[in-house]
């Protein structure tokens, strides 16, 4: 397990079998997001995660600053060519949805963000192992 704790906000990185959980709460800032997709790089390497999933549990998030979102961009952009075969996002913050449908549409999604926002962690992997199984 991986953790980091900001001034405003932290997050824990673990691993559940060929899925990677992210528990973030507070503010995103751009430092946070630095640490983080060095220790989900860590991580992937350290487990030889080929093909895996992946899932923010972010309740307790308020928003991300705008430095942060745009570093969103290039992490998802590497989790993808490493392996990562899906994404979900269990998020509440209506603003937080927002960052998320503009990093997705940066990344060239066509697909609303409502498709891989849920309302549980539960419900989240779920959706995650399923398209685990499909590819």
């Amino acid at each position: 397990m991986f953790n980091y704790s900001g001034a405003n906000g932290s997050y824990q990185l673990t691993r559940q079998r060929d899925v990677i959980v992210g528990q973030f709460s507070g503010a995103i800032n751009e430092r946070m997001i630095a640490t983080f997709a060095t220790q989900l790089e860590t991580l992937v390497k350290e487990h030889q995660l080929e093909r895996w999933g992946y899932i923010s549990n972010s309740k307790d998030v308020l928003a991300a600053t705008p430095e942060a979102q745009v570093l969103m961009v290039s992490v998802a952009e590497k989790m993808f060519a490493h392996g990562c075969q899906a994404a979900a996002f269990v998020i509440n913050s209506a603003i937080a949805i927002n960052q998320l449908e503009q990093i997705r549409r940066a990344l060239g999604r066509a697909n609303s963000a409502n498709d891989i926002v849920f309302e549980n962690f539960d419900d989240a992997l779920v959706y995650i192992q399923n398209k685990l199984a499909e590819n």
